[in-house]
């Protein structure tokens, strides 16, 4: 693997051994804590001004603060089926060898040509091997604790419309962001399968075997906001 600088073998722990629950960005000034969940516009959140100055923590070291009723937590949800197409396409985009964060190497998803195939190889995989990547684990696990409860998280938005619920949220702390287009709905490839999932009952009858709870949950919070 080469030489690795200290910042990247920590994310690459992170990503190999998936070592992301209880994970979370604190900003003290603002008094907010975001629970990160990959390809919910986490990097574009974390790099925004109602987080600079933040930093990655636990959010179980912070529940011993003091203060901790004063700070408020968010998270960002996104529709199941196309987080997972685009984490799909994030880890295949990573398959090089040259990339410490490699995480596909030695799968046999990589090995197929067509698009649908390939990915219900990845679903076949993940039955076999686990959540190996921490894009794709999913987002149910992030915002629960160890014994699987839910973890008491104030504020969900949701990545089809975040760049104007980001602005509210950030708004209502005299702070003005305006986060970059999310590419919030999909298009080309991921649209095409998007759409061939959706229509074929086999693959998606895989998908929502690994990620029923991630559908329910995006349903209920959605409903309810």
């Amino acid at each position: 693997m080469g030489y690795i600088k200290k910042k990247d073998y920590e994310n690459f722990i992170l990503r190999i051994e998936n070592k992301l629950k209880d994970y979370c960005w604190v900003n003290h000034t603002n008094k907010v804590i975001f629970f990160v969940i990959p390809k919910n516009a986490s990097t574009a959140i974390r790099n925004s001004r109602l987080m600079r100055g933040s930093y990655r923590t636990t959010y179980s070291s912070l529940r011993k603060l003091n203060n901790f009723e004063e700070y408020e937590t968010f998270v960002v949800l996104r529709n199941p089926l196309e987080r997972v197409i685009s984490a799909y396409y994030e880890v295949l985009r990573g398959n090089n060898p040259d990339n410490i964060y490699n995480t596909a190497g030695d799968k046999k998803f990589v090995l197929l040509n067509n698009d649908l195939d390939r990915f219900e190889c990845l679903l076949d995989e993940i039955v076999e091997h686990g959540f190996f990547d921490g894009h794709l684990k999913p987002q149910n696990y992030f915002v629960t604790d160890e014994s699987g409860k839910e973890i008491k998280i104030d504020n969900y938005l949701f990545f089809e419309t975040i760049t104007q619920e980001f602005y509210t949220f950030c708004a209502r702390r005299r702070i003005f962001c305006i986060l970059p287009n999310m590419n919030a709905f999909a298009k080309g490839h991921k649209k095409e399968l998007i759409l061939s999932v959706k229509s074929n009952e086999r693959i998606l009858k895989k998908f929502n075997d690994l990620y029923g709870a991630d559908v329910r949950l995006y349903r209920e919070k959605s409903s309810s906001s």
